[in-house]
């Protein structure tokens, strides 16, 4: 099971945690979004779901191994210098196999947090 992380639970996020809470190969861990009331949304569909404010904390979760991103694009650009050129890949193997902790992903854009 890939644990999974979603940042940003706006426009795009809410579809994107209900989806990997659907994914049979995944498990979402953490909901993280700089707005409280955007948690109280994700906490009352999905109650067993840790939600927080904190990005830090999220990507320091040992439970997480891939964070979703679905955030505005500006906030993006901070976060990650590292981008594959897009489909960076149509399945979890490649990402698993590359033997790393933790990876970005929006749209069929991939980023290495580490």
């Amino acid at each position: 099971m890939i644990g999974v992380a979603v940042v940003g639970y706006g426009y795009w996020g809410p579809n994107l945690v209900r989806n990997f809470a659907q994914t049979e190969d995944a498990v979402m861990r953490v909901c993280c979004d700089a707005d409280p009331s955007r948690l109280a949304l994700a906490q009352k569909r999905f109650p067993a779901l840790n939600c927080t404010t904190d990005f830090d904390e999220t990507l320091r979760n040992p439970e997480v191994d891939a964070v979703a991103i679905a955030t505005p694009a500006d906030t993006e650009v901070e976060r990650s210098p590292t981008t594959t050129p897009t489909p960076a890949a149509m399945t979890t193997a490649p990402v698993t196999s590359q033997n790393t902790r933790r990876f970005w992903c929006r749209s069929t854009r991939l980023r290495r947090s580490r």
